[in-house]
Parts: structure tokens; sequence; C-alpha cells
């Protein structure tokens, strides 16, 4: 198969879905490149959540598959069900995003919905991302097509949501915040660690709910939108504060 760039051509299928299953992604062992192939040339599979479809009937029509093999196969895909949402949001291969990216997003956002409904702004804001990445990433989640292929690794129960963290209390519990900018005297994420610690919660996107705007040296779009919404800004000076009130 050559390669081409429509993503319906079998090719791209089968680069997309070697990319589903590898080890850093979706990690579903006894689905090599050449069982993949026949797969794909079999039309039995033209996305990741076709495979969670995939009965014991249709995975005997590939070659060398006997009784032990299928069932392998069809508990490597079952156990695939268990990998974090980290893995999940690498596996569906937004241009861009790697594992580094992935990370950032899951940190920031947290579940699928929030990606789904994020701005790119609101993507291009968080700290190593930049504006191709943003945007990459925002076109991917806002396409049809792969709205529905997150649906439907959704349906057949996937982790769509980073796992809880233990929630700490402490002089900020019960507050919600986000940083914007550049701090002054830490990276942002040691400074929404440094949230987390004494009991406050880092969200994604500014609401009426938001408490606190963090302010720092050239803020981004979360600023005109917080203002808008009346929400408190404060300064990294502020914030280190807020504890000992």
């Amino acid at each position: 198969m050559a390669y081409c760039v429509n993503r319906d051509c079998p090719a791209q299928l089968l680069e997309n879905l070697a990319h589903f299953v590898s080890r850093g992604a979706m990690d579903i062992r006894g689905l090599g490149y050449s069982t993949l192939y026949k797969m794909v040339e079999l039309g039995m599979v033209k996305n990741g959540g076709d495979l969670y479809a995939l009965t014991d009937k249709e995975i005997a029509r590939l070659p060398g598959f006997k009784e032990k093999s299928i069932a392998n196969l069809l508990s490597a895909i079952e156990a695939s069900k268990q990998r974090p949402f980290e893995n999940v949001l690498l596996a569906l291969g937004v241009r861009h995003v790697g594992e580094g990216v992935a990370a950032l997003l899951v940190e920031n956002f947290h579940d699928i919905d929030a990606l789904l409904n994020a701005a790119e702004g609101d993507i291009s804001a968080i700290g190593g991302i930049g504006p191709q990445i943003a945007r990459s990433a925002h076109e991917w989640f806002t396409d049809k097509r792969n709205r529905k292929l997150v649906e439907t690794l959704r349906a057949a129960g996937l982790k769509m949501a980073a796992e809880k963290k233990k929630v700490k209390t402490g002089p900020l519990t019960g507050k919600t915040f986000i940083i914007t900018g550049k701090l002054d005297t830490m990276p942002r994420s040691a400074a929404e660690k440094w949230i987390e610690e004494h009991g406050g919660s880092v969200v994604a996107s500014v609401s009426k709910k938001l408490d606190y705007l963090v302010v720092g040296e050239d803020p981004g779009s979360k600023l005109a939108k917080a203002r808008k919404l009346g929400v408190e800004e404060i300064t990294e000076k502020r914030l280190f504060k807020l504890v000992s009130e």
C-alpha cells in the first residue's frame, strides 16, 4: 500500500491503527503490522473503535489465528480498556500530540469532554503548548468524524478521564484557580502544584464559578474572559498571602 494523505486510503488507515495499538498508546499485544494490514485488507476495521467490536468469528478470518490466538487477542483488546486516559488521548493520533503534550492536556483538562469543548485559546494558554499544536488539537476535537470516534471508544469502555487525585485539605480548600501569564518566582506548573498542596483546585477554563485568576506577565485570553465575568484577579504575591489569612 502506498502512502497517501487521504485518511480513508488503506495506507493511512493502517498507519493510524498501528499507532493506536502501539505500546505507548493502547498497547494491544498480538496486533502487529502484518495482522493490521490483513484486517484493513479484509475490511474488518477502519479505526481503533472497530477493534472493540471484533468477534471471535471475525478474527478467525485472519491467517494463522486459531482458538488460542483468537482468545489471546480478544483478551489483549479487553485489557487495553484499563489504559489510563493519557494513553487513550495519545492513541487518538492527534497531529503534533506526543506523550509530553498528551500529559499536559490531561493535566489541564482532566477529561475528554473538557477537551471536546475547549477553545483553541484555552489549549494554547497551557505552558509548553504552542499555537501550532493548539490549532491542530482544536481542529481534531471539533471534527465531527473524530468526535464520533471518541464516542465509540467511550461506549466501548475506554477511560475518558484522568484518575482523581486524592484531595488535600488546607487554607485553599474549596477555592478554584487558573493561572495565566508568566509568574515571577516559579513556573506555572509549580504554582499549580503549590495550590493543590494547600487544598485548592486548578481548573481548565474560566467561568463564573472560578474564585481567582492569578495573573502574571503577558497574560493570555483568559484575562479578558475573567474580567467580563467579574472573576477576582490576584497577583502571585497575593496568592501566597491567601494561605495565611
